[in-house]
């Protein structure tokens, strides 16, 4: 009961999660590997990553989008490093593959136009989720302050709910986006500000939101970090992301569209109505189909909230990004797509996983109680 109470009142102490195994584990990458198969599936599955016209595949890699999604450019500018660096040979030998293996009747024509293109992308993306799994795994032992199967298992659900998050098209810069800003959170709880500093960087290249590591730095670096450092620390986190970004919008600065896509906002605000009128003239089943995964990311939200008042000190100062995120999805993505969050998921997965341990403590010193009676 100490170690709860703690957890709740004082700061973190990333030294005191012990070392894994390495049976432990390399069972636990295989576990995960799998897992994220499955999501990587569903998510390159045609239309995939080439569904959106202005974010076409090809064009991303290669520049051509229209804004924002042409300055989202840390995971096309290294496919374009690598398809650089690969003798021809090489890559024409591994396009046919890639063709024979995916594209054998020609479509969709992304793949048939850009297969090496296309394979060096889902080998990044596969590695995206891997590392995402474990840094979620990494920030539940130390969030959560446990060192049996639960952070274990936390990452393989994680993995396996994600495609529910798919609505509309996938994006190349959401699992970078995913795993980054999971490793950027568990950096700032282990206060290894060089490491975080690298991460922010890689994150800001990725997407615009990375800035919001450094809130998560600046609610949690608490008393640890003395009130000049912690100042020093943040002007320089903040001009590592605004000097990345700017450049890459000079860049980009000609390329069709805008920084801020302000005709979300009107069909942010229109997003209530619609819903009422699709549960009013649809039938039944067609509603459970459509708006089932919606119902299921409503009640998470709703335990996401109902825990956050006895999450564990670290998660409950992180979660204060979800008020800027909320407000940059108004005008930056759609209130409906669970994806344009992700940087609230680690986050938001690991409350709720901390308010059905306590809920299952509860209920097993309940019944403890009873039996004494």
């Amino acid at each position: 009961m100490t170690g709860n109470l703690s957890n709740r009142t004082r700061e973190p102490d990333a030294t005191a999660a012990p070392r894994t195994s390495r049976a432990r584990l390399a069972v636990l990458v295989l576990l995960y590997a799998v897992c994220a198969c499955i999501a990587l599936y569903a998510f390159v599955r045609p239309p995939g990553m080439d569904a959106y016209g202005k974010a076409r595949f090809g064009d991303t890699i290669y520049g051509r989008a229209w804004r924002p999604f042409a300055g989202r450019v840390l995971l096309p500018w290294t496919v374009r490093g690598i398809v650089a660096a690969t003798p021809e040979p090489a890559n024409q030998a591994i396009a046919r593959r890639v063709r024979a293996l995916f594209n054998p009747d020609g479509e969709p024509n992304y793949i048939e136009e850009y297969p090496y293109e296309f394979a060096v992308t889902v080998l990044l993306l596969f590695a995206c989720l891997l590392g995402f799994a474990l840094s979620l795994r990494r920030l539940g032992v130390l969030a959560l302050e446990r060192h049996d199967f639960v952070p274990d298992l936390v990452p393989a659900a994680a993995l396996l709910v994600l495609p529910t998050t798919y609505l509309y098209m996938s994006y190349v810069y959401d699992f970078p986006n995913l795993f980054l800003f999971t490793l950027g959170l568990v950096l700032v709880f282990e206060r290894r500000t060089t490491a975080f500093c690298l991460v922010l960087a890689l994150a800001s290249a990725n997407k615009e939101t990375a800035i919001l590591l450094t809130l998560v730095w600046l609610l949690t670096s608490g008393t640890a970090v003395p009130l000049g450092r912690r100042f020093g620390l943040a002007v320089l986190q903040v001009l590592i992301w605004a000097g990345i970004r700017a450049a890459i919008e000079l860049v980009y600065r000609h390329n069709p569209g805008a920084t801020v896509e302000w005709w979300h906002l009107r069909g942010n605000l229109m997003l209530a109505p619609r819903i009422l009128s699709n549960f009013v003239n649809r039938p039944l089943l067609l509603l459970l189909r459509q708006w089932g995964p919606k119902l299921v990311a409503l009640a998470a939200l709703v335990g996401f909230f109902a825990g956050l008042k006895q999450a564990p000190w670290f998660l409950k100062r992180a979660a204060w990004i979800g008020v800027p995120l909320f407000a940059l999805a108004l005008f930056m993505g759609s209130l409906e797509e669970a994806r344009a969050f992700y940087e609230l998921y680690p986050i938001a997965l690991l409350v709720l996983v901390s308010g059905i341990l306590k809920l299952g403590r509860k209920h097993a010193q309940d019944s403890q109680a009873r039996n004494r009676t």
